[in-house]
């Protein structure tokens, strides 16, 4: 593999790949075949060479598994590089040179990917999980004014799954709509649904009150309403009038 232009974070190296018609076995890394952005990756034990600087600078790299028994490792494989958490046989890890952190047999990794998320949500969080454990969705992806959907390879999570292998958690998120109204003597003037933390407008056009021999009727606003109010739920603001006494 000479080197990975995908967008996704989690790479999973396949172990084998069609090149010039025919199908070949993937059997080493070439340098520098990974590069920032990427989180995770996944080498099959047909992988049997990494090559010099084939992880150089992958400072964003957060999980490594290694699949196969036997490896041959070029110079400077993670230079430059961040602690990592490796899965890998011993034999793999006595020859690995880098700042890595070992997953037990009863740990499994958990991959968080976000979709719609507003801004400051992370697009990628990976969790270490323990085996027979549920999955957790981290508290700070919980946004309030967003609606959360979480699937696993576009199945919704049974409320039973336990944690038996690593896995990929996909987070789809929709902002909220709420029913805006604002109500004259009980008839609405204008209702609609806006999302989540959008700014309310009042009607342009105010409302009148039909006046009486005893009563003139002066609009005085919307009760609850000032200008620039954002949404946060459904909302209905009646109008107001002065009510004088004629002269």
């Amino acid at each position: 593999m000479t080197g990975y232009t995908g967008d996704n974070p989690v790479v999973h190296v396949p172990s084998t790949a069609v090149y010039d018609g025919k199908q070949h076995d993937v059997i080493g890394i070439d340098g520098q075949a990974f590069g920032a952005g990427i989180r995770g990756v996944y080498l099959p034990s047909s992988v049997v060479l990494i090559n010099n600087s084939a992880f150089y600078h992958c400072t964003d790299l957060q999980f490594l598994s290694i699949e196969g028994n036997e490896i041959i490792l070029g110079s400077n494989v993670f230079q430059g590089g961040a602690q990592f958490y490796l899965r890998a046989s011993d034999s793999v890890q006595s020859n690995i040179d880098a700042d890595y952190q070992e997953l037990t047999s009863d740990q499994v990794a958990v991959w968080f990917m976000t979709n719609g998320a507003p801004a400051g949500v992370d697009s990628c969080r990976l969790v270490i999980s323990q085996t027979g454990s549920s999955i957790q969705v981290p508290e700070d992806f919980t946004i309030q004014g967003y609606n959360t959907v979480a699937t696993i390879n576009g199945e919704p999570i049974p409320e039973n799954y336990v944690l038996s292998t690593d896995v990929i958690v996909d987070l789809a998120y929709t902002i909220q709509k709420f029913t805006v109204s604002f109500v004259c003597d009980g008839e609405t003037v204008w209702s609609g649904e806006l999302d989540y933390g959008a700014t309310i407008t009042a009607p342009a056009e105010n409302p009148t009150k039909e006046q009486t021999a005893q009563y003139p009727y002066t609009f005085t606003g919307w009760n609850g309403f000032d200008e620039g109010m954002t949404v946060t739920q459904d909302v209905t603001f009646e109008a107001q009038f002065l009510e004088e006494l004629r002269q």
